[in-house]
């Protein structure tokens, strides 16, 4: 187990608040993420772990390849911010592993909610037609109906789990 410092806890509070806001709400309030942004900011300067200037470039590249992700609807906008706020408070390496982590176990909630919700050769079914209409160049996004809702996950807790398998082993 890791040593946990100052700016673990103040990431884990951050990611605490917005857990709570993403199950209640199904948004991150900006205000959240604002606050998370300027707290690791201001705890890179002063614990000057690596430069910013490096750091936030990884960052910036990393976020862009994760905007991919919530321009097809895999993520929604609040989790590429969370995962910015995350990126200003680990290095690079950390964070690359908490994307990774947070992918696998969002992919292993969302098929223990399918099998628990009875409908998961009805998704599968969907994503295969899905990839192949993508294939034929017929669609450039998938879209959420209204009543699958109840089917979408809550990305927010893979991310806080991910960070939490980081830091404790």
């Amino acid at each position: 187990m890791t040593n946990l410092s100052a700016s673990h806890f103040i990431l884990f509070i951050v990611l605490i608040i917005a857990v709570f806001q993403d199950i209640k709400t199904y948004k991150i309030k900006n205000k959240t993420i604002l606050a998370g942004i300027s707290l690791g900011i201001i705890l890179n300067l002063f614990q000057n772990a690596y430069p910013l200037k490096v750091g936030l470039i990884n960052k910036i590249i990393v976020i862009l390849v994760l905007y991919i992700f919530y321009r097809i609807k895999a993520i929604g906008s609040g989790d590429v911010k969370l995962y910015f706020v995350c990126a200003f408070f680990v290095e690079y390496s950390l964070f690359y592993k908490i994307i990774f982590i947070s992918f696998v176990l969002g992919a292993i909630i969302s098929i223990i909610k399918l099998i628990v919700d009875k409908k998961f050769k009805f998704i599968l079914f969907k994503f295969f037609i899905y990839i192949r209409d993508l294939f034929y160049g017929r669609v450039r996004k998938y879209e959420v109906e209204k009543d699958q809702k109840k089917s979408v996950i809550h990305f927010s807790i893979p991310i806080f789990l991910a960070v939490v398998i980081n830091f404790c082993i």
